[in-house]
């Protein structure tokens, strides 16, 4: 089995297929909603179109991240940088953006 560490690491890979396999396999094994995901960088992250339904990204940098066409919904989002963060068609349902970073200049 892959570690966590392994799999943070592809969630900053720039391939967009293992990118979203990483994000599928950190639901599978609980790891999205746990809070090990707590603090990363994923700045410039290429995470269009995943599955990251109540994920715990409190204090995630995500910053310049490609979250177009993103499931957020029911996510934490407490004190995330989502600074011209691409949100485009995203579903922020439910999700909790307090305290986050939504500057787009």
């Amino acid at each position: 089995m892959i570690s966590k560490i392994e799999l943070i690491n592809k969630l900053q890979g720039l391939d967009e297929k293992n990118v979203l396999k990483a994000v599928e396999e950190l639901h599978t094994c609980g790891m999205l909603a746990d809070g090990s995901l707590r603090g990363i960088a994923l700045c410039q992250a290429l995470l269009q179109g995943a599955d990251l339904k109540k994920a715990d990204l409190c204090y995630v940098d995500l910053h310049q991240a490609n979250l177009a066409d993103t499931d957020l919904s029911e996510a934490k989002l407490q004190a995330a940088k989502l600074n011209r963060a691409s949100l485009q068609g995203a579903n922020l349902k439910d999700t909790d953006l307090t305290n986050a970073d939504l500057v787009q200049g």
